[in-house]
């Protein structure tokens, strides 16, 4: 796969990498669900899911507001190397949802507060998958 590939320009300022593992997403009432993350930055993920999860962390489709924006839970866990993986958590904004399907959604998700140690475990990913590009 070659770096361009890999790599997807992001308008706000970060490139995205492509990425493939599971995130676990908690609403303001508990409740938990699962989605894939497609692509992360420095700034945030973009994730695809059902629509039971999207349906779960927007009741009665609500439309993210930039000025009210929703917060969520965030966990992943993050490859460090071939074999460890250690956890990121983050409280995220919804920043947009868009519909592929009848049953498929992307979600984007902007960081807000990311530990120091979840920030340099993402500085450190990204940059692992830009060099194998």
């Amino acid at each position: 796969m070659s770096g361009s590939s890999l790599l997807k320009k992001n308008l706000r300022h970060f490139a995205r990498v492509n990425a493939h593992f599971t995130a676990y997403l908690s609403t303001a009432k508990g409740n938990i669900r699962h989605a894939e993350v497609e692509n992360i930055s420095r700034a945030g993920v973009m994730l695809s899911c059902d629509r039971e999860t999207l349906e779960t962390i927007l009741p009665n489709s609500q439309s993210p507001a930039p000025w009210d924006a929703l917060q969520i839970d965030l966990a992943f866990e993050i490859p460090v190397d071939a074999y460890h993986t250690e956890t990121v958590q983050s409280q995220c904004k919804v920043v947009y949802v868009r519909r592929l399907a009848r049953d498929k959604f992307q979600i984007g998700l902007g960081f807000g507060k990311l530990s120091v140690d979840g920030a340099n475990l993402v500085a450190c990913y990204l940059k692992n998958q830009k060099g194998e590009g």
